[in-house]
């Protein structure tokens, strides 16, 4: 897309702020998306989806923050956006505030009961709550209407790895890749998981393909980067403990190792 969002002649077009923020979200291009969006904003103030579109960038940039504020803001004009009630539900469950995250996604449902990502964001929650046979009731009504929406075992990855249960997590992202076996979402999600775990050949493997279903994904290309000297080539060494299997650089290791 270009330079101008809008079509020719007609600057005051909001839907192409919005579809050129939102199409540069899914390249993971956060300053243009922001320009996109705030430009919306400066034609109408209160624009509602300019609003959300800005509380999206600063999620995935981690400003979380300032995407409170801006969901907030996009709920002051519109009540019943569900796209805002969700960044809040988010942002609840990445800091454990469940009753607030129930609250939002309550919110999220009431406007619309059968928007596949709060449907996706309720099973999250009830996960996370240890509510196994409230996930599997959500997760099963949400896939007999969207059967190839990755965010129902997605999020219970996402609940996994932030509590460090890797092998259980691995079990739900390999669920997402063969939910959607030509989504580059789960081969990451396994990829860095199996690296997370001390399998990093397996990991790379996976991770090359995620990158070749989606080149424009910046975590798979840094992450392989990373990866791609001292993973890949086997020049860690290795050192294990009770609990722990620490890999260090040959370089590092004659000054770290026997302190592990």
């Amino acid at each position: 897309y270009g330079g101008n969002p809008a079509f020719p002649g007609d600057s005051d077009l909001h839907e192409a702020y919005i579809a050129a923020g939102e199409l540069a979200l899914e390249v993971y291009d956060w300053p243009r998306a922001q320009r996109s969006f705030k430009a919306l904003l400066e034609r109408n103030p209160k624009h509602p989806e300019g609003h959300l579109g800005l509380a999206l960038v600063y999620l995935a940039a981690s400003e979380n923050k300032k995407a409170e504020q801006e969901a907030k803001r996009a709920l002051e004009v519109n009540a019943k956006l569900v796209g805002a009630h969700l960044v809040l539900a988010q942002l609840h469950l990445i800091d454990d505030r469940m009753a607030e995250a129930r609250r939002e996604i309550d919110a999220a449902l009431g406007a619309n009961p059968v928007d596949p990502e709060a449907m996706a964001m309720d099973a999250t929650w009830r996960f996370a709550s240890g509510d196994e046979a409230g996930f599997e009731s959500v997760v099963k009504k949400g896939l007999a209407l969207y059967p190839r929406h990755i965010g129902f075992y997605a999020g219970a990855a996402s609940v996994l790895e932030r509590r460090r249960r890797f092998p259980e997590a691995l079990a739900q992202h390999r669920k997402v890749a063969e939910l959607d076996p030509g989504g580059w979402e789960g081969h990451y999600g396994v990829g860095m998981t199996l690296v997370r775990m001390g399998e990093e050949r397996a990991g790379y493997a996976e991770l090359e393909r995620a990158h070749e279903l989606n080149g424009f994904n910046i975590w798979v290309y840094n992450t392989l980067v990373a990866l791609d000297g001292d993973f890949k080539e086997g020049k860690l060494t290795r050192r294990e403990t009770e609990h722990w299997v620490v890999k260090l650089t040959k370089e590092e290791d004659p000054v770290l190792g026997e302190q592990v």
